[in-house]
């Protein structure tokens, strides 16, 4: 794993800290050459809360690399029970759900 990787997961880690909330089913992140992509997945309706705090996560995110790298940050509803598929991404966040 190169390091950019393992901050990645650290920075992404922290900048979620007191954040989550209880319609969050995961997050997910990757760099992709010089762009960070970040998905938090929502279940249900998508709040004004998470429209604002998705870009100040981004933020926070994105301080930690240099100027040459970009950030997308995506919210995306998929209700509980329907699988979260992200091959390719990395699981930062993940609620505890029972499939049935």
């Amino acid at each position: 794993m190169n390091n950019d990787i393992i901050r990645l997961r650290i920075v992404t880690q922290n900048a979620l800290i007191g954040k989550i909330t209880k319609e969050v089913r995961g997050v997910y992140v990757r760099i992709n050459e010089n762009c960070i992509s970040i998905y938090v997945v929502i279940d249900g309706d998508i709040s004004n809360y998470w429209n604002e705090e998705i870009y100040e996560i981004g933020t926070d995110i994105i301080s930690n690399f240099g100027e040459d790298y970009t950030i997308d940050e995506n919210l995306v509803r998929i209700d509980y029970p329907k699988y979260l598929s992200f091959d390719n991404y990395i699981c930062v966040y993940k609620r505890h759900e029972k499939y049935e």
